[in-house]
């Protein structure tokens, strides 16, 4: 069986919409979610075999859809057809949805049956249908092994189409189901049918010995009007008679019994075929899941390679080996300028230790000097309002003298006497401007000495205040490799986890095949 085709007319999110298969390989449907790839294989299941019993297993809503389930919002009718190859046969399968008020209802159909005659297919059988008699016919088409009595097709959803969300279902079937579907699906009904059909033969010949042991009796009560010599032989014949078809029916039993042990041990060995096969599919099926995901990561961690090789300006290659390359050559290219921009971060920092020593001591030097100077200052102005007083007290002693009046008693004196105490007070003027002069010298030494502090003092600001931006540029530098760099390790850990993952997946799918 292979389907070529579906229409979807007011199905969910199809309007009205054609879908045609491949006659051959595989066909994949993918898409996002919500996109309609459930929507397609669901309703070619309700087309198959129509609604189902309600069911308060939101997850049967999957394998066996409802015509609520399946109408798009707002339409009041719809319809789901699917084509058909099987054999030399084509046939055509068409489900009719329809909304009264709250209720939903799908009870009519139709089949149509077209066979290959003279190289062009021709129209054989065209069935309309009700709800039930149309998946009666569908089954008698397609061979589906499901039992007629069964709603639900458990054969087709747990071994020609697993449901999403039903790869485990076959395992929480009950018995009756399970064995059900276990003895369609591998064909062992037939087997079935011989064991039943054994026992009934061997309760048959049982019967039938003992209907003979009956006879038998009642024929030796009821010798009548023959001679016991004759009824004798009669019944002699018709014992030997009756023990060869006892030994026939014995044989016939034996051999029998004999088929049933073969068949014991072929349904044994099927069993156990079944057994390994169904924990093979399982383990293909997680092997799968787990292939999947693994794709899905590694379909992920590409991107992020994209988008990070972007911001680095690195073209992603397709042989991850050599992009690791180029990556780790790249990091060992940043690990030499971090260590170098490190040692060069690593001296100035030492010259601004050493600058910043020298400036404390500049600075100290300096205050100390200005403490001196000030003090020169102040006893230049201290002597110089001294010489003030004693060039006043100079100029009225001279006056004075000139009158002939001695300056402290104010009497009448001699002019040498005036004389000397002019001479007395000039002297000590004298003394109070050599003192002044030699104060201005060392004004002016510590003026010289304090200049010269003050410009090297300049000079180791500006050296500072160099060292400074540069260590800022450098600082700067070091922050753009280290986030180059990290951004590099976050790359090459990419390509590396991609590497690893393309050799997981190259593994799995291996295996898979």
């Amino acid at each position: 069986m292979i389907i070529l085709g579906v229409r979807l007319k007011n199905i969910r999110s199809y309007r009205d919409q054609t879908i045609v298969f491949p006659m051959s390989g595989v066909t994949t449907i993918y898409g996002d979610i919500g996109t309609g790839k459930t929507t397609i294989l669901n309703s070619i299941s309700f087309a198959l075999f129509g609604r189902q019993t309600l069911s308060k297993d939101p997850v049967e809503g999957y394998a066996y859809p409802k015509p609520d389930y399946l109408l798009r919002r707002g339409a009041n009718s719809g319809f789901v057809k699917v084509l058909i190859a099987h054999g030399d046969k084509l046939i055509v399968v068409r489900r009719d949805i329809e909304k009264r008020g709250e209720t939903y209802s799908s009870t009519s159909g139709e089949i149509q049956v077209y066979e290959f005659e003279n190289n062009k297919f021709v129209l054989k059988t065209r069935k309309q249908c009700s709800h039930d008699d149309l998946r009666i016919e569908v089954l008698k088409e397609l061979g589906f092994k499901e039992k007629i009595s069964k709603m639900k097709p458990i054969v087709f959803t747990n071994t020609i189409y697993t449901p999403q969300f039903n790869i485990d279902k076959i395992l929480v079937l009950d018995k009756e189901d399970r064995e059900l579907l276990i003895n369609y699906s591998l064909g062992l009904e037939r087997y079935h049918c011989v064991k039943e059909n054994v026992k009934e033969l061997n309760s048959i010949l049982e019967r039938q010995k003992k209907e003979k042991e009956i006879e038998e009796s009642m024929k030796l009560k009821q010798l009548g009007g023959k001679s016991p010599e004759d009824r004798l032989k009669e019944i002699v014949s018709e014992r030997k008679e009756l023990e060869r078809k006892k030994r026939e029916i014995e044989e016939t039993k034996t051999k029998l019994e004999e088929r049933m042990r073969e068949i014991e041990k072929e349904l044994s060995r099927i069993r156990e075929e079944k057994g390994s096969v169904s924990r093979e599919i399982v383990w293909i099926e997680n092997l799968k899941r787990e292939l999947e995901s693994l794709k899905k990561e590694y379909s992920l961690k590409k991107t992020n390679l994209r988008e990070l090789g972007e911001k680095l300006g690195i073209v992603v290659l397709e042989d991850l080996k050599k992009l690791q390359k180029e990556v780790e050559d790249r990091l060992e290219l940043i690990g030499s300028d971090l260590s170098r921009v490190e040692n060069e971060l690593d001296e100035i920092s030492r010259r601004e230790s050493e600058l910043s020593d020298l400036k404390y001591r500049y600075d100290s030097n300096l205050l100390k000097l200005r403490g001196e100077l000030g003090e020169r200052r102040g006893r230049i102005t201290s002597k110089s309002q001294e010489l003030e007083k004693y060039e006043e007290e100079l100029s009225r002693i001279k006056k004075l003298v000139s009158e002939g009046v001695c300056p402290v008693c104010k009497q009448k004196i001699l002019h040498e006497h005036g004389e000397r105490l002019v001479r007395e007070m000039e002297e000590k003027i004298r003394e109070i401007e050599k003192e002044i002069n030699e104060l201005n010298v060392e004004c002016s030494e510590l003026s010289r000495e304090m200049s010269s502090i003050e410009d090297e003092l300049e000079r180791v600001n500006s050296d500072l205040n160099k060292l400074r931006k540069n260590r800022e540029i450098l600082s700067k530098r070091k922050d753009e490799l280290m986030n180059t760099k990290l951004k590099l390790v976050e790359l090459n850990n990419i390509v590396i986890e991609l590497i690893n993952l393309e050799n997981e997946i190259a593994s799995k799918e291996s295996r898979v095949r």
